[in-house]
C-alpha cells in the first residue's frame, strides 16, 4: 500500500510529530509511506530524522495560505506530485492541507483521509465568515467523500455538528505516545532536590494560554513560592514576542526561562515536574500525552479533548481556562507535594501505557484505511474510473 502524508510543514507542533512518527511507523510494517509538505524547508526536530525527506511543494508566505495565488499554485503542484506518485491512500492533517488537497484530487482516483487534530473557532462560531467556512467544508465532504479520523470524541462531535455530517463519516482514532521514546526519569521526582520545576511545551499563540500561565505564576512568585518555569517552543512569533515582554513587565525573568524549539522533547520533559497546559482550545494535546508519559503531574483546562484524558485528582488536576487565580491554586498544590506529584505522575504513566500506545493508533489507522477501502461507495469509484 502506498500512502501518502500532506501536511502544511514538519514545524513544531503536535499535529506534525504526530504526522513524522506516524510516517516513520508505517514504513517500518513495509508501507509505502511518504510526506508532502508546503513549503520548502520546513523541517524541523530530530523527530523526523527517520522519516525520507518530503515531497515539497513551492508555498510562499507572502502570499497568504488563504489567498487565491497560493491555493491555485499549491493545488496544481500537489495535483502533478498525485499524479507522479499514484498512492493508494492520501493521508491529509490539518484543515489547510485537507481543502487544498480535495481540489487537487478532482480527476484523480485516490482514496482520501482527512485527519483533524483541532477545532478551530469557525467550527462553533455564528459568524457569517464561519459559516461560509464550515459551508465549503461541508461541499467538499459531500463532493469527494473521504474518511474523516478525529483524534478526539470532543473533535468528532464539533466536526459532525459544525459540518452537518452523518455519524458514520467520521472516526475517532485517539492520539497515541512512543512509550520507547517517551519514559520517566530513573530518579523519583520526589527525591529531586531544590524547587519544583514547570514546563509548558506549545506552540505561540493566544489559543494555547500562555498568558494565563504567566499570570498564575506571578501570583505564586508575589506569594513567595520558589518554582522554576521552562516555556518550550518557538517564541519568535508575534504571541511569543508578548510574553517575553509580559515575562519581563511583570518581573519573572528570574522565575521563566524559554527553551526555544527544543529537538529532544523528551529529555526536556525528564527534567521537570509539573507539566502546565492552560489551552482555551485543544484537540487531545500530544504535548499532554508525552508529558504523561514521562511521569509529569498535569494540570490543564477542561477543553477540547483534555477530559478524555485527565481525570481530576487522579491523572492530573483540571481547571477551567481563562483564570489564572484557579491555575495559580493547583500549581501550588503540587509545588507543595512532592507526594502529590508522585502519585499524579505515576498514574499518568500506567495510563498511557495501557490506552495511547502509539502502536496501537498507527495500527488502527491502517486498519481504517482498509476498512475505508472494503466499504468504498460503488458510485465513488466509478465517478473516480472514468
Amino acid at each position: 500500500m502506498k500512502v501518502l502524508h500532506v501536511i502544511p510543514s514538519l514545524c513544531g507542533g503536535g499535529a506534525e510529530r504526530f504526522a513524522a512518527q506516524l510516517v516513520e511507523q508505517q514504513r517500518e510494517i513495509k508501507l509505502d509511506a511518504r510526506v508532502c509538505i508546503f513549503q520548502r524547508g520546513a523541517v524541523e526536530g530530530t523527530w523526523c530524522r527517520n522519516v525520507p525527506p518530503p515531497l515539497e511543494l513551492s508555498y510562499r508566505p507572502r502570499t497568504g495560505l488563504l489567498g487565491r495565488p497560493a491555493t491555485i499554485t499549491l493545488t496544481k503542484q500537489l495535483s502533478a506530485i498525485l499524479t507522479a506518485e499514484r498512492p493508494d491512500i492520501l493521508h491529509t492533517h490539518l484543515w489547510p492541507a485537507c481543502k487544498i488537497a480535495s481540489r487537487a484530487t478532482r480527476r484523480i482516483p485516490v482514496r482520501h483521509i482527512w485527519h483533524v487534530h483541532d477545532t478551530p473557532a469557525w467550527l462553533t462560531r455564528s459568524s457569517m465568515l464561519a459559516f461560509l467556512q464550515r459551508t465549503q467544508l461541508r461541499l467538499m465532504v459531500q463532493r469527494h467523500r473521504p474518511l474523516l479520523l478525529a483524534c478526539s470524541d470532543d473533535t468528532r462531535g464539533k466536526v459532525i455538528r459544525g459540518l452537518q455530517l452523518p455519524q458514520r463519516t467520521v472516526t475517532t482514532i485517539r492520539n497515541g505516545v512512543d512509550t520507547n521514546q517517551f519514559y520517566p526519569a530513573p530518579a523519583p521526582f520526589s527525591q529531586r532536590p531544590g524547587p519544583a520545576k514547570l514546563i509548558m511545551a506549545a506552540a505561540f499563540r493566544p489559543a494555547k494560554g500562555h498568558l494565563c500561565l504567566v499570570e498564575a505564576v506571578e501570583l505564586l512568585a508575589k506569594r513567595g513560592i520558589h518554582f522554576e518555569l521552562t516555556l518550550a517552543g518557538n517564541s519568535n512569533s508575534e504571541t511569543g514576542e508578548m510574553i517575553k515582554r509580559e515575562v519581563v513587565r511583570r518581573g519573572l525573568a528570574h522565575f521563566v526561562h524559554f527553551a526555544g524549539q527544543v529537538t529532544d522533547v523528551a529529555s526536556m520533559l525528564r527534567e521537570n515536574d509539573v507539566f502546565a497546559l492552560p489551552s482555551e482550545s485543544e484537540g487531545l494535546p500530544l504535548s499532554l500525552l508525552e508529558a504523561m508519559a514521562c511521569g509529569l503531574a498535569i494540570v490543564a483546562t477542561r477543553v477540547g479533548g483534555i477530559p478524555e484524558i485527565v481525570e481530576d485528582g487522579k491523572t492530573g488536576l483540571l481547571v477551567e481556562p481563562r483564570r489564572p487565580t484557579e491555575l495559580a491554586e493547583q500549581l501550588q498544590a503540587l509545588i507543595a507535594s512532592r507526594e502529590v506529584r508522585r502519585r499524579l505522575g505515576a498514574a499518568g504513566v500506567r495510563l498511557v501505557a495501557r490506552h495511547f500506545s502509539f502502536t496501537e493508533c498507527a495500527q488502527r489507522i491502517v486498519e481504517a484505511y482498509r476498512e475505508d477501502e472494503r466499504m468504498g461507495d460503488r458510485n465513488w469509484r466509478m465517478k473516480n474510473a472514468r
